[in-house]
């Protein structure tokens, strides 16, 4: 037994070279097991073809913290909140791209009368909050429209 498996060694040694080499040049040189190549390009995930990039993401994610501790007279938050605003904000990024494509697929376009239009009868909830817009607290509609 002993005899046949030092017989059988060179062989044995040769094949595991030849199987590691082989590992080597598909997954290092050509790239075959490599899939973090899109995340050190900066790429987070590849939603129907569109990028969303690591950057983009990151940034998103600050300024919805941000808002948020204005909104809480700048007090820390905790661990579980922030945890939420980032899955908010990878939800509102994916349902962006989503709709952006069936609008495409549509054919519908937004033009500029639209976007006025609905400024003017529905404005943002940071506007109506904005004490130029207020009469004893309560949104102006008339200032807003001068």
């Amino acid at each position: 037994m002993m005899q046949t498996m030092r017989e059988n060694t060179k062989k044995v040694l040769w094949v595991l070279i030849i199987a590691f080499i082989g590992t080597i040049i598909f997954a290092w040189g050509m790239g075959g097991f490599d899939r973090n190549s899109q995340v050190r390009s900066g790429v987070l995930a590849i939603i129907d073809g569109e990028k969303i990039l690591q950057q983009d993401f990151d940034n998103r994610v600050e300024q919805r913290i941000q808002q948020e501790r204005e909104k809480n007279n700048n007090q820390d938050l905790d661990e579980n909140r922030v945890r939420t605003l980032r899955n908010e904000v990878w939800d509102g990024i994916i349902n962006e791209i989503l709709l952006e494509q069936e609008l495409d697929r549509l054919g519908v376009s937004i033009g500029t009368r639209e976007i006025a239009y609905e400024l003017r009868n529905n404005p943002p909830q940071y506007v109506q909050q904005a004490e130029v817009f207020q009469n004893n607290g309560q949104f102006y509609a008339a200032k807003y429209e001068d």
